[in-house]
């Protein structure tokens, strides 16, 4: 889990030596999920061989690639911010649910994993949390204010993250989940005043790696201490978790990992398969194949898929 600073758009390279560290850093660690903050990237307006999702897709089994971003109507490739969850192998068979910020800011997204028999489930949230000033928060403020009348105008977007993200939690917790939310918080994690470290309290999740292992080291190379890790409810334990080095990561920050046992995070584990939205869907009716061939069709020259992917699609 860590902050990628910008996926790499071009396999040459700088690019490609961001890359190949990265993909080594992941695939080496045996993660079964990946937490992604601020890959600075508008998947909309990437061309189709060099979207993250697109990139990934074969470095596991059963790869599934959830991105969010500020959407815009930006023609850049480059959104500031964003967030993204990757699972593959056992934790795509786990996922029944996902989805991202309602406010389609790119704040953060989510997955749910449950065992079998439903005894266990948990939501793990991926975000970012922006400084005040950063040019991302500059953007969320302009989409607030412009999405926004009255009152909650006057709302900053730390103030709305803090909002939106604590609902949303108190939801899941309604649902009887387990929640764990993992990311770049740009605040001092190891200050227990601290305005993170007091809002995660409040909501009944603690500071996983610090429970663990004590005050964490500085995860952004030119700070001063931890400003990414991960929260979560009293359920939660860690069999082990910490910070990879700044020379094993492909980013100025370092990346963290959490170690944790499949049946506290979502009970009796089931058998790595396809989940259901890796099947293919087929019918031999020609009326349905030809309706569904000439919809697919209609889709793919409003959203111009050819001319993103290269001509080929």
């Amino acid at each position: 889990m860590g902050i990628i600073n910008t996926f790499p758009r071009e396999n040459n390279g700088e690019n490609k030596a961001k890359l190949d560290s990265f993909k080594h850093l992941v695939i080496s660690s045996e993660c079964d999920l990946l937490v992604l903050s601020e890959h600075n990237t508008n998947l909309l307006k990437t061309r189709g061989r060099d979207r993250p999702d697109n990139v990934m897709k074969n470095w596991w089994q059963n790869t599934i690639s959830r991105f969010e971003w500020l959407k815009s109507t930006s023609e850049s490739m480059f959104e500031q911010g964003g967030t993204a969850i990757v699972t593959h192998s056992r934790s795509s068979a786990h996922t029944i649910a996902s989805g991202g910020d309602s406010r389609k800011m790119g704040r953060w997204n989510w997955v749910t994993l449950r065992g079998k028999d439903q005894i266990m489930t948990t939501t793990i949230i991926s975000i970012y949390r922006p400084r005040a000033g950063q040019a991302t928060s500059h953007r969320q403020l302009g989409r607030l204010q412009g999405k926004m009348d009255g009152d909650i105008r006057e709302i900053q977007p730390q103030q709305m993250w803090k909002k939106d993200l604590a609902e949303f939690i108190r939801e899941k917790k309604t649902a009887r989940h387990e929640v764990i939310v993992a990311g770049d918080f740009n605040d001092d994690l190891n200050d227990e005043r601290g305005t993170i470290q007091q809002f995660m309290a409040e909501l009944g999740l603690r500071n996983l790696i610090k429970e663990t292992n004590g005050p964490g080291p500085n995860t952004y190379s030119r700070g001063k201490t931890s400003v990414d890790g991960a929260y979560g409810m009293p359920r939660i334990k860690l069999k082990q978790g910490g910070y990879s080095s700044f020379d094993k990561s492909s980013s100025n920050h370092r990346f963290f990992y959490l170690d944790i046992t499949e049946n506290d995070l979502v009970g009796i584990g089931r058998e790595d398969r396809p989940p259901p939205m890796l099947r293919k869907a087929t019918s031999k009716i020609p009326s349905v194949k030809r309706q569904f061939n000439e919809l697919l069709e209609t889709e793919v020259k409003r959203h111009k898929l050819k001319e993103k992917n290269g001509g080929d699609f």
